[in-house]
C-alpha cells in the first residue's frame, strides 16, 4: 500500500439547510488527522465530481427527507455507479431528531439512497438539527403535524470516532479498492 498522505479520500455530501455540511466537515477533519488528503464536496451543481479515479474510498452522505436521500446524493450515486462499486465506500445519513425519543427511526437498510447492490462497508445515521427560522413556509408546517423537535441533536464525538474508524481501517488495509 502506498504511504496514507500521498492518497485522497472524497467526502461528498448532500445538504438542505448546512447540518449534514457540518457533519460531512467534522468526518473530512478526522479522516485528515488520519493522514489522509480529503476533498470535501457539497453535492450541487457548482460542485460537480467527475471523475473518482483520483480516490482510494469515497464517504458519502445526504440528509434524510420522507425516508429518501435528496436528488443530489441519489444522482451521484447514478453517475458514479461504476466507481463506487470498485472502492471502499461508506454511507452516512442525518435526519433524525430527538434526545431519549428519537423520531423518525431510520433503518439504514430501508432509506432509499439509491444505492441498490453496491458494496458499502457501513450506513451510520446520525442526529440532525433542526431550526425553524432556517425552513420554508411549506417546511414549518410540516414540522408542526409531525412534531418534530426543535434543536441541534447532532453527536459530533460519534461522528469523529466513525471519521476515525474510516482513516483506521484504510491506513491498516483492512479495505481494498
Amino acid at each position: 500500500m502506498s504511504n496514507p498522505t500521498d492518497e485522497k479520500v472524497l467526502v461528498a455530501v448532500a445538504s438542505k439547510h448546512g447540518s449534514t455540511f457540518e457533519i460531512a466537515q467534522a468526518l473530512a477533519a478526522a479522516i485528515r488527522e488520519g493522514g489522509f488528503k480529503v476533498d470535501l464536496r457539497e453535492l450541487q451543481k457548482d460542485e460537480e465530481v467527475d471523475d473518482l479515479d483520483c480516490y482510494r474510498a469515497v464517504i458519502l452522505g445526504s440528509a434524510i427527507y420522507a425516508g429518501n436521500w435528496l436528488p443530489e446524493a441519489k444522482i451521484f450515486v447514478e453517475q458514479h455507479r461504476v466507481a463506487l462499486s470498485e472502492m471502499p465506500l461508506w454511507f452516512f445519513s442525518c435526519g433524525p431528531l430527538g434526545e431519549d425519543e428519537v423520531k423518525p427511526k431510520h433503518n439504514p437498510a430501508e432509506l432509499k439512497t439509491g444505492a441498490g447492490d453496491l458494496p458499502i462497508l457501513d450506513h451510520q445515521i446520525f442526529l440532525g438539527k433542526l431550526d425553524p427560522s432556517s425552513l420554508t413556509f411549506g417546511e414549518r408546517l410540516v414540522v408542526k403535524m409531525v412534531k418534530a423537535p426543535s434543536g441541534d441533536f447532532r453527536e459530533w464525538e460519534k461522528v469523529r470516532e466513525w471519521g476515525r474508524a474510516i482513516a483506521g481501517k484504510l491506513r491498516s488495509g483492512l479495505v481494498e479498492a
